[in-house]
């Protein structure tokens, strides 16, 4: 639970992240040039939160919020989403990641997403039960769209193991 001073880059590495419900929360205000670097989060309801909604975080929204947030070299696996991210000047890159038996990989609302190199494989979301807590319903999308989003993938490999909507 770390506060960092507005303009302070953040850079975190070599980290594994377990059984949280938010596995890296990023919408405090002055939360923005973040780098995870070999960071790997899983049976998390959320492995990374970069939703900067009034709603979502008690009727306010975080200021200087979201710029720049890279996750390298690192993995989602076996959560309920991968990442959260809504509003509009977030900017997450991801590269040389793995995203891994995820409910949703990518919850992307009117925000700027970019995967290179990434492995993107679908199956069966261990979360729900046991030591991964209970986080309510697993949805199947691969990536949820929703009002603007500015999304690309480059040179990344999908594996899609199982029925669902995509």
């Amino acid at each position: 639970n770390e506060t960092v001073a507005a303009g302070k880059l953040l850079y975190i590495d070599h980290v594994r992240i377990h059984n949280f419900y938010y596995g890296v929360d990023s919408t405090n205000n002055n939360s923005f040039f973040q780098t995870l670097n070999d960071v790997h989060i899983g049976y998390a309801g959320v492995c990374w939160d970069l939703n900067g909604t009034t709603a979502h975080n008690g009727g306010s929204a975080p200021t200087e919020f979201g710029e720049k947030m890279v996750f390298t070299d690192g993995s989602m696996f076996n959560s309920q989403m991968g990442v959260d991210i809504d509003q509009s000047g977030v900017g997450f890159f991801a590269s040389g990641s793995s995203f891994d038996y995820l409910g949703t990989h990518g919850h992307i609302i009117n925000g700027t997403a970019k995967f290179v190199n990434c492995h993107i494989e679908t199956g069966y979301a261990a979360v729900g039960s046991g030591t991964q807590g209970n986080w309510g319903s697993v949805n199947r999308y691969l990536f949820l769209l929703e009002y603007e989003p500015r999304v690309s993938f480059t040179s990344c490999r999908f594996e899609i193991r199982d029925p669902g909507v995509y």
